[in-house]
């Protein structure tokens, strides 16, 4: 999940990303649930403690965007996780 801003985006070689798995685990205040479809075609969890910057070129291709909801999600998750 790139999590890196737009602008960053247009102006580095690199994004920001977290991680997103589709092992199940014990709900978790360090993970974001993501179910079935929305957008991944899979239920899956976006790690919040898990973040990195790759290069553009390791990036698949798109998957979806979240909705305003799984988006304030997010944010919260990253506040939380990195205490910002």
């Amino acid at each position: 999940m790139v999590i890196s801003s737009d602008g960053a985006n247009r102006a580095l070689p690199v994004v920001t990303i977290a991680a997103i798995t589709t092992k199940k685990r014990a709900s978790s205040p360090l993970q974001l649930v993501l179910p079935r479809g929305r957008p991944c075609a899979q239920e899956s969890a976006v790690l919040g403690f898990h973040v990195v910057s790759i290069d553009k070129g390791r990036l698949d291709g798109f998957v979806g965007s979240l909705d305003a909801e799984q988006m304030e999600s997010l944010r919260r998750l990253l506040r939380n996780v990195w205490a910002l």
